[in-house]
């Protein structure tokens, strides 16, 4: 996940570099464009120093989130079940190493979502206009997954990997214990790709904002 930290900031750096040359601009062209909530045209520099900060966080969070996602789906969760890590650990100890690095990617979301929900908070308070309701609704159901993932899911997997893996455990109790292991490995699994995909639309609008940054007037929301 260092690789995809690491891209996420060079990304977020740049996005954060042009897109404040565009607001610098927006601001030059139109005085009179940013005077809402904490944000007024009389305040200068600071106006522009925040309103940069604000998408600079925005970018860093939510392309390390994103990416760190794409990266444990795509590569460190296969690598625990390929053939080269069964025969350097046994397929017990790699379950067991996969259900560890597995509870830090839970915490991963709620980490993250954390940030997106105080960046999208101050965004609001700065500008008067409140978030999109799908943007909240996706950052706040991603954090719902890791939830039920980390503090529901996982510890029931791990009782039935320790049963089945468990010398002492009957060949009944065993061949129980794996079905019922492979049955929510496979809900697991369902649950990550739709995190993933709601990850990769609230990146995609970070990435995207509409005019005013992440955010729409009170009225169409109260609407």
């Amino acid at each position: 996940m260092v690789e995809s930290a690491v891209h996420g900031i060079t990304i977020a750096i740049t996005i954060t570099i042009t897109s404040s040359k565009r607001e610098h601009e927006k601001s030059e062209l139109h005085p009179n464009c940013w005077q809402s909530g904490l944000g007024t045209c009389s305040l200068g520099h600071y106006t522009h120093c925040v309103i940069s900060i604000l998408r600079f966080v925005g970018v860093l969070n939510a392309s390390v989130w994103f990416g760190a996602a794409i990266f444990f789906t795509a590569a460190v969760g296969p690598a625990f079940f390929s053939p080269e890590m069964i025969q350097l650990l046994g397929k017990p100890r790699a379950g067991a190493a996969a259900q560890l690095v597995l509870s830090r990617y839970f915490t991963l979301h709620l980490c993250c979502g954390l940030v997106a929900l105080g960046h999208l908070t101050v965004g609001w308070l700065y500008s008067g206009k409140p978030a999109e309701r799908w943007l909240l609704s996706t950052v706040t159901g991603v954090m719902i997954l890791g939830s039920v993932g980390g503090g529901w899911l996982l510890p029931q997997m791990r009782q039935l990997h320790a049963a089945k893996y468990d010398a002492r455990s009957t060949p009944a109790v065993r061949e129980t214990s794996a079905r019922s292991f492979s049955a929510w490995h496979g809900v697991s699994q369902g649950l990550n790709l739709i995190a993933l995909v709601a990850l990769g639309g609230y990146f995609w609008r970070i990435m995207n904002p509409p005019d005013a940054p992440f955010f729409v007037s009170a009225n169409k929301f109260r609407s």
